[in-house]
């Protein structure tokens, strides 16, 4: 084999224009394989780094790198590991361990809350109206671990329960519907009748009219849309 840095660059990159991979360049010259990649960029013919290639630096002669699902969805679920630990340990781009977990759903942020997790307390929130404590008793969840994540999901709705615990205890705000909002808009300042509505919308879901569901995501807008609707007299 030849000694390291005996070939020219110009000899690399002859190889590399006739179809050599990096990976068979630096068995051929007894060049690593990143000082193979880095004679490339400073001759002008290889591009920056991509995920495909980090697995031919990693030393395996340019073929496409398999990964091993299971070792990095395990590594992360059961150990704990992050995507750039995880790279780290099995000498993987760290892009290519985040694909797989999420790929999986298995990825796993704050509070060890899955992809795969959030998207089904999200459907049972939102599809079929259960509450944040009943979602919590069927994915093994505390209830204020679910309310936090439907929160910042932007999809969380307090339950009817809590609705007609205010009203028990006495919340102060009068019983609106779709029809005394035109009164509403004259005999109550700006920042009262937005209360007001609000509460409306968060406590049940908006029906009169055939209006769908509102989420606090799209509030702001639906406020425009009513007070703009019945300040021009319907």
């Amino acid at each position: 084999m030849p000694q390291p840095r005996t070939i020219s660059r110009k000899a690399i990159v002859g190889m590399y224009r006739r179809g050599m991979t990096t990976g068979d360049i630096a068995e051929a010259t007894g060049h690593t394989n990143s000082g193979v990649y880095k004679a490339l960029v400073a001759a002008g013919v290889h591009t920056p780094l991509s995920p495909a290639e980090c697995g031919k630096l990693a030393g395996n002669r340019g073929r496409p790198r398999k990964l091993d699902h299971d070792e990095i969805i395990r590594l992360h679920i059961e150990e704990k590991l992050s995507p750039p630990q995880i790279a780290k340990r099995l000498n993987y781009h760290r892009n290519c361990v985040w694909r797989v977990l999420h790929q999986h759903d298995a990825y796993q942020g704050q509070g060890n809350m899955t992809v795969g997790e959030l998207r089904e307390m999200r459907l049972l929130h939102t599809e079929h109206g259960i509450d944040a404590v009943e979602i919590a008793d069927r994915v093994g969840r505390s209830a204020p671990t679910v309310r936090e994540w439907l929160k910042r999901s932007g999809c969380y709705t307090p339950s009817k329960r809590v609705g007609k615990r205010k009203e028990e205890q006495g919340s102060g705000e009068p019983d609106v519907s779709m029809a005394d909002l035109p009164s509403l808009l004259d005999s109550l300042p700006e920042s009262q009748f937005m209360k007001v509505w609000v509460d409306r919308i968060v406590q049940s879901a908006v029906t009169d009219n055939g209006c769908a569901d509102f989420s606090i995501r799209d509030l702001s807008a639906a406020l425009k849309v009513v007070r703009r609707r019945y300040r021009k007299g319907g």
